[in-house]
């Protein structure tokens, strides 16, 4: 009878060892389908506008001597009001302090000198308005006349043969890496057409294959091995149950009963969702070395050499083809 319950304990790991690999070697499979990444076609080359600089002709500089004649004391400004505004004001001062004893008229005298004052003030702003439209006027004739003459003409002709050289070699050059990078392209875009993008929906498709097997065989094995009820056909229950049964001499039914008491406890003392607290469960198991090596040895064990379990699944040797081809055309595909 010990020996029957040897057997049939042996037999449970093995189940729960083959579920473990399975289920390991769908996520891995699901993992790298997310990664495949589709190949980034090449960019389509343009060609670069060229502008013609705006040619920087010689700055003209206007003298200062073209303005010395301007002269306030000259200006039709003050002969029209700045001398009668000078006397005014000065004739109205001298009355007004001679005349201090006799109030109304030092006043009206000092009314003249005010008058004049603000007389004097307004010929001078007349000045300035009349020098600013003279200074305006010489200048733009002077401009003019620089402009207009042989000299500067043919300088900016010469700026203008430059810039217009400059311009053509710039665009030249342009053309010229335009033409160099669409060859690129052409060859860029040929490879992507008929090796990159080829190769690309080979491997998916040969991906996509190997996962549809691997569903296939994981959901015959379930069907076939009803031992594991549904709730614990997981990554972390399988490998926890397996690492418990493997440490000790207890059957599945125990380590079920105990992984489900850890995984409440875990809930209760983190208030995390179950999914999660089966993680957390695991994860503080693996944190024995030991019992990671383990692990990872069972995988490596079953992919080179399986188990009995696993040979008896008869989509086994199909997914098992398909994830070989898969990692062919993966290395192949990673050699160019």
């Amino acid at each position: 009878m010990a020996e029957e319950l040897t057997i049939n304990r042996e037999r449970e790991l093995e189940v729960v060892k083959t579920a473990y690999y399975l289920e390991n070697n769908l996520a891995d499979l699901n993992k790298e389908y997310k990664r495949l990444n589709q190949p980034v076609a090449p960019s389509t080359p343009k060609l670069l506008e060229v502008k013609p600089q705006e040619p920087k002709y010689p700055e003209i500089t206007v003298p200062g001597t073209l303005f010395n004649d301007i002269s306030f004391l000259k200006s039709e400004a003050f002969k029209k009001w700045g001398a009668l505004s000078i006397g005014l004001f000065a004739g109205g001062w001298i009355l007004s302090s001679l005349l201090w004893k006799f109030v109304f008229l030092s006043a009206i005298a000092g009314f003249g000198a005010i008058v004049g004052f603000f007389m004097f003030l307004y010929s001078l702003f007349l000045f300035l308005k009349d020098r600013k439209t003279v200074k305006t006027q010489r200048t733009e004739e002077y401009i003019n006349s620089v402009k207009n003459s042989e000299d500067y003409k043919n300088t900016c002709k010469e700026i203008d043969k430059q810039c217009q050289a400059e311009y053509e070699q710039r665009k030249s050059a342009a053309q010229e890496a335009f033409e160099k990078e669409t060859k690129e392209y052409e060859a860029e875009k040929k490879e992507y057409d008929e090796v990159k993008m080829p190769q690309y929906y080979e491997e998916k498709e040969a991906l996509s294959t190997a996962i549809n097997d691997a569903k296939a065989t994981l959901d015959e094995f379930y069907n076939t091995n009803k031992i594991i009820p549904a709730q614990y056909h997981n990554i972390p229950a399988l490998a926890w149950i397996s690492l418990y049964m493997n440490t000790s001499s207890f059957d599945l039914k125990n380590a079920i009963e105990r992984w489900d008491t850890y995984v409440m406890q875990c809930q209760q003392r983190e208030h995390i969702q179950l999914a999660q607290a089966q993680v957390n469960v695991l994860n503080e198991q693996l944190r024995n070395q030991s019992y990671a090596n383990w692990l990872n040895e069972q995988l490596v064990e079953m992919t080179e050499q399986g188990n009995d379990t696993l040979k008896s699944i008869s989509n086994w040797q199909k997914t098992d083809l398909a994830v070989r081809e898969y990692r062919r055309i993966k290395a192949r595909r990673n050699k160019r």
